[in-house]
């Protein structure tokens, strides 16, 4: 675990009011992390599934 911790991720973050313009650069949410570095805590869940977003 502290390998993942330690080291960069790469993460894709969400923004809630996304315009026209942003829907088509995906990438645009992309960004590196350390997550040590980065969060105070961290929530780690055994099983997920994806999920869609309503239009």
């Amino acid at each position: 675990m502290n390998r993942i911790l330690e080291g960069k991720q790469t993460i894709t973050t969400l923004n809630v009011g996304i315009s026209s313009w942003q829907k088509s650069l995906k990438y645009f949410y992309t960004t590196t992390i350390v997550p040590i570095d980065t969060f105070d805590g961290m929530i780690v869940f055994k099983k997920v599934t994806p999920s869609t977003l309503l239009e």
